[in-house]
């Protein structure tokens, strides 16, 4: 199905964008989605957030492109198929980033700091991290755990630490799974 998008949508791996509905986690178990305004509010910060994690996987894409041609999978994706040109893929990851920061700032300054942090973070990923073995798994459980925080800040309700925990617990699980195949993979 992805594969009939156009190569400049791919690249935003919209297949991705699934993971920023746990900024809903806050707003539901606050039981506050019912209030249209917070529920605006919650739709706001998942767009955010959407659309900064597509900046940072065209940043990702950019800044891996050689190894990316080489990879057997990986040498589909749009930039490094040579689909979409590194010029319009920068533009384009501009643009995503201030899109992004635009929504979260509508938010409130908390989501639009989140949110920032989030990018930042993404950024250290990509460009060091990754490298790190264990220390890139706990950096994905925290961009996931990231997104509760903010869907939490959307309420203004204090996400629990139990809530924090076991989602740590739970992303850091899963990020252990993706490496694990990843490595079997190769």
């Amino acid at each position: 199905m992805s594969a009939r998008l156009p190569p400049a949508l791919r690249l935003l791996r919209p297949h991705q964008w699934s993971k920023n509905l746990l900024v809903f986690v806050g707003p539901v178990l606050g039981h506050q989605l019912s209030d249209p305004r917070l529920a605006g509010l919650a739709a706001l910060c998942f767009a955010a957030f959407c659309l900064a994690a597509s900046a940072g996987y065209v940043v990702n894409d950019l800044a891996d492109l050689r190894d990316d041609r080489a990879h057997r999978q990986k040498r589909r994706r749009p930039l490094a198929a040579g689909e979409v040109s590194p010029a319009t893929a920068a533009l384009l990851a501009a643009a995503l980033l201030a899109a992004g920061l635009g929504c979260a700032a509508l938010v409130s300054r908390a989501v639009l700091l989140c949110v920032g942090g989030y990018v930042l973070a993404t950024l250290a990923y990509t460009f060091w991290v990754k490298r790190k073995l264990a220390l890139d798994i706990v950096f994905l459980a925290g961009l996931y755990t990231t997104r509760i925080i903010a869907g939490a800040l959307v309420t203004g309700l204090a996400p629990s630490f139990w809530l924090l925990a076991f989602s740590m617990f739970v992303f850091l699980s899963l990020a252990s799974l993706k490496r694990s195949i990843e490595i079997a993979t190769r």
